[in-house]
């Protein structure tokens, strides 16, 4: 991959904006000594010293331009981090870490407004999670199989997620949310949330789903 189109393509995409000082906020700045493969800057105004990574998902990371986009790209393809460490050449405790970032950021800056149009889907899915809190010192039963043999709907606890995708019918436009269970609270919550008043729901049979105005189901099975 070429490098000056990666630099690029970060920049554009991590101040969509314009790069400006992340100290003070002047966009008025001068060259200063590179660090690795990124352009350094002195600002004009406060004389703060910041690189197109600073303060980002990818602050202090000492990487070439065109694997921090190989390493977005595959991480928005659901790759595992250890065929991601390997694949990039990097320690999986830095993967681990910067694909964190990337979770928590995606969490923070999610649209919560209200979605426009009435026709709107719904239908929850189970992911099966990784790593938490409790070490998996057992090779013969990783948490995809622990998940996955856990009676009744899953939970963020027992290492089934729940995943809700809301998805607009006329125009394609998604959000999905990660949450902790799938009890009929939180369902409630996340469709006030998202969904404007007098919209019309079509969505699995889902216990929680039930009591919202104008809804519709569909059996799967």
């Amino acid at each position: 991959m070429d490098e000056t189109a990666c630099l690029a393509w970060l920049e554009r995409h991590l101040h969509p904006a314009g790069l400006a000082c992340p100290h003070c906020g002047s966009k008025s700045r001068r060259a200063f000594r590179p660090q690795q493969a990124f352009p350094a800057y002195r600002c004009h105004t406060c004389d703060g010293y910041y690189t197109l990574l600073t303060n980002t998902v990818f602050k202090q990371t000492r990487q070439q331009p065109s694997t921090l986009v190989l390493l977005l790209w595959d991480v928005a393809q659901g790759e595992t981090t250890a065929r991601l460490s390997r694949e990039l050449n990097m320690s999986y405790n830095q993967v681990l870490t910067l694909r964190q970032r990337f979770q928590d950021n995606a969490n923070e800056t999610a649209p919560m407004d209200l979605m426009e149009d009435k026709p709107f889907e719904s239908d929850k899915v189970y992911q099966n999670a990784g790593k938490k809190s409790d070490p998996h010192l057992n090779p013969l039963d990783p948490p995809r199989r622990r998940g996955n043999a856990k009676p009744g709907h899953g939970t963020f606890a027992n290492d089934r997620s729940p995943v809700f995708p809301i998805i607009r019918r006329e125009t394609g436009e998604v959000r999905v949310m990660v949450c902790g269970t799938a009890d009929k609270e939180t369902c409630q919550d996340l469709l006030l949330q998202l969904l404007p008043p007098g919209s019309i729901l079509y969505s699995d049979e889902l216990r929680g789903y039930q009591g919202w105005p104008d809804h519709f189901t569909v059996c799967y099975s």
